[in-house]
């Protein structure tokens, strides 16, 4: 006996939508009709087709450069609903219920390696069979750019580099990485084993540490997420022994340990220059140097002016360590602190009695001087002297100078001394800071720091 299921009931329309039917299936409609109290009835078979296959597919996916990739979903069906789903790699089949509405040529975005994406055709009842495409990636990821803070290091480990990796398809696995520091120029492959290092960041700076000179080389392994790889080999990295010579730069700050204690110098030479690695102090030392005569003695005054170059190394040279450096006072000669000019003749007849008894100008100030300025190390707020001496001299009168850089960085003279035309003569004194300059002995090592204000070096024996 045939079970019929009411659908519809309605009076005042001639249409009537049946929903929900299965494809492929055989089903029977009953339409009764009531006419002057006559019921006519009509019985007909109808068969609902199959859904359409094979109609819906996928482009090929295109990589984005950020480990994602897009796919485009087409069909040349209407009158369906397309549809899509994304399983990630190991997720098994689509899910029944979560399918998401996609217009034909419409892009789908966000997806990675692994990822299988489903596209069906859907009536709302009945289903098409499956398209996918899977998210895979073959191609070895670029090489790792590797920058160095410098080609040479030492002992101390003062070599930073900073590796890059990129991979423009499934993207790069950091943690998944490797590194090893080692003295083989050649390829060492592609095996994890053959690396000792991972990664944590991307980019990342590593410190390279090496216990013994010679050249080493820094090994960069790169792992994209998909397993593809590829070696980097940075260029050359030439350890030195820990010295002042290999280390130190002009400009460096260093903390030079004098006999008076630690001081905070600067490198005012590096071993690139003919004088040796030298360093002067950041500041002034000690109290305020006195040259002259506050007396107006003129004799102590003209003594003080001859003398003021050997005076001002002799008060340098008490906060030398004998066992690191020598000492002299900035602005005297660098190679030879004691040289001097020889004694100053004037044609003016008033300086007929004092001519050889002055010691004469010098310019070894400038070579100190124009190192400082070009270091940017010269203005330090405070008034210093150089053991550097100046004259004038013409027909008003004779004056003999010391030279001395003013707080606003600029060479200035310090009236000493003066010799008239009357013959009358005139002294003066002043007093100004003291910056000594320290050569270093050869061999002397760099313990520690990394020379820049906040960590200078540290020196050692």
């Amino acid at each position: 006996e045939e079970s019929w299921q009411e659908v519809d009931s309605n009076t005042t329309s001639n249409t009537c939508t049946i929903e929900n039917l299965e494809a492929n299936e055989i089903y029977n409609i009953k339409v009764a009709l009531e006419v002057d109290g006559v019921t006519i009835e009509r019985t007909i078979n109808v068969q609902v087709g199959e859904m359409p296959q094979g109609k819906v597919n996928f482009a090929s996916y295109v990589w984005q450069g950020d480990g994602t990739a897009n796919i485009v979903i087409n069909t040349t069906e209407i009158g369906y609903t397309l549809q899509y789903q994304v399983v990630s790699a190991g997720g098994g089949m689509p899910d029944s219920s979560s399918w998401t509405d996609i217009n034909s040529g419409e892009t789908i975005t966000g997806l990675v390696y692994g990822d299988t994406v489903y596209g069906r055709l859907w009536d709302g009842t009945n289903e098409s069979d499956y398209a996918n495409a899977t998210i895979d990636d073959d191609i070895v990821p670029q090489e790792a750019t590797i920058d160095l803070s410098a080609t040479t290091t030492s002992t101390i480990g003062s070599i930073t580099a900073t590796v890059t990796m990129k991979d423009n398809e499934s993207g790069v696995d950091v943690t998944g990485s490797k590194w090893i520091y080692n003295t083989t120029s050649t390829n060492i492959g592609i095996d994890e084993a053959s690396y000792t290092n991972s990664f944590t960041t991307n980019p990342e700076p590593i410190t390279l540490q090496a216990t013994t000179v010679g050249t080493y080389y820094l090994h960069v392994l790169t792992k994209d997420v998909a397993g593809n790889k590829v070696e980097t080999i940075s260029e050359a990295i030439t350890v030195k022994e820990a010295t002042v010579e290999n280390i130190l730069k002009a400009g460096d700050y260093v903390t030079y340990p004098s006999a008076q204690g630690d001081i905070e110098c600067r490198v005012l030479y590096d071993s690139t220059s003919e004088y040796g690695v030298q360093l002067i102090t950041s500041a002034c030392v000690g109290s305020d140097i006195t040259i002259g005569d506050e007396n107006d003695n003129f004799t102590n005054a003209m003594n003080s002016y001859n003398n003021a170059i050997s005076t001002l190394n002799s008060a340098a040279g008490a906060y030398n360590n004998s066992d690191y450096s020598t000492a002299r006072c900035v602005g005297s000669n660098p190679t030879n602190p004691s040289a001097e000019a020889g004694y100053f003749t004037s044609s003016e007849s008033y300086m007929s009695a004092y001519n050889g008894q002055f010691k004469d100008r010098d310019t070894n100030y400038e070579t100190d001087y124009w190192q400082m300025d070009a270091l940017e190390i010269d203005i330090i707020d405070d008034e210093y002297w150089l053991a550097s001496r100046d004259i004038y001299s013409g027909s008003n009168n004779s004056d003999f100078y010391v030279r001395y850089v003013g707080a606003d960085g600029y060479v200035r003279n310090n009236l000493l001394c003066s010799v008239r035309p009357n013959g009358s003569t005139g002294a003066n004194y002043d007093s100004h800071g003291l910056r000594p300059v320290f050569t270093l002995k050869s061999g002397i090592k760099v313990t520690g720091g990394n020379g820049e204000s906040g960590t200078p070096y540290t020196l050692g024996l």
